[in-house]
């Protein structure tokens, strides 16, 4: 009795192995990476889906579509991507286990998200030899948006450009009071002597008249 007790605990830990074991080796047989880690907003990002021990899989691609654009897919294989529901199907119809498939997506400049993440989902892989195929761990990225991602305008040249004019304006606004400002000046300097040069005339005049009267 403790014979068998002891084989059929035996068996179930081999069995765990090798469960274990198949479990490992699914979670790497399907690679999915981007181009790159950061981008600026407005520039694409292409990710690939890879296997060499697959003929084929199926799942779903999920991303916020306020933040990305599905500009195009590629690969030598059958790829198929519903734009709507994000269902997809990559095959080898050689019935080769070697698959590969890109996609690009345009990130968006009017969103104000600091990352995107994409993510592929409900995968069903097939190696060609399984009748019934096999589930494989959901797989994501995450992009980076740059800071400073968006073009500014260079304002350098601009505000340089204004300061000049506004120098130029101010200096030829001084030139134009001055011209103005003589002008008042000297007339108001003049009148008064012709007042004072009048009255000195009118007086020798009094006086030359009243003189000659009394001759």
């Amino acid at each position: 009795m403790k014979k068998i007790i002891l084989s059929l605990l035996m068996v179930t830990v081999l069995v765990s192995c090798v469960t274990f074991s198949v479990r490992a080796a699914d979670a790497k047989s399907l690679s999915f990476t981007a181009s790159a880690k950061e981008i600026k907003k407005g520039d694409e990002v292409t990710l690939t889906l890879s296997s060499k021990e697959l003929t084929g899989i199926e799942g779903n691609i999920s991303y916020d579509s306020s933040i990305w654009t599905l500009t195009n897919k590629t690969s030598n294989n059958v790829f198929t991507v519903n734009d709507q529901t994000g269902k997809f199907v990559l095959t080898n119809t050689d019935g080769q286990k070697n698959i590969s498939a890109t996609i690009t997506l345009k990130s968006k400049t009017s969103s104000k998200a600091k990352s995107g993440t994409i993510t592929i989902s409900n995968i069903l892989g097939s190696d060609g030899e399984s009748e019934t195929g096999y589930n494989i761990s959901n797989k994501s990225v995450t992009i980076k948006f740059k800071t400073d991602g968006t073009k500014k305008e260079d304002t350098t040249t601009k505000d340089y450009s204004e300061k000049k004019k506004e120098t130029k304006k101010t200096k030829t606004t001084k030139k134009a009071t001055k011209k103005i400002t003589l002008p008042q000046t000297g007339v108001e300097m003049i009148v008064p002597a012709i007042i004072l040069l009048v009255t000195i005339s009118g007086i020798v005049s009094f006086i030359k008249i009243k003189k000659n009267k009394e001759i």
